[in-house]
């Protein structure tokens, strides 16, 4: 896990590298709060082959450009 990005009480998305069946990977996944306190990952998510990531990275900043653009993001924080 790289990073962790605060989104409710119950739900924290992570951001991570991992390897499935001999392929390199990254993947955006939401994790909850388990019973005995661990993070366990849900269905939500999504994972990417790394040769994607320039092309995830583009688009996200397409995004950001577009949401400021349209006064839909600033730089304080929701």
């Amino acid at each position: 896990m790289l990073a962790e990005i605060p989104k409710n009480k119950s739900e924290i998305p992570r951001v991570g590298l991992s390897e499935f069946k001999g392929h390199n990977l990254a993947y955006a996944r939401v994790f909850y709060e388990g019973e005995d306190g661990r993070l366990l990952p849900t269905k939500k998510g999504v994972t990417f082959k790394l040769w994607m990531l320039p092309a995830l990275f583009e688009a996200l900043q397409r995004t950001e450009d577009e949401a400021r653009t349209a006064g839909l993001l600033t730089d304080k924080a929701a």
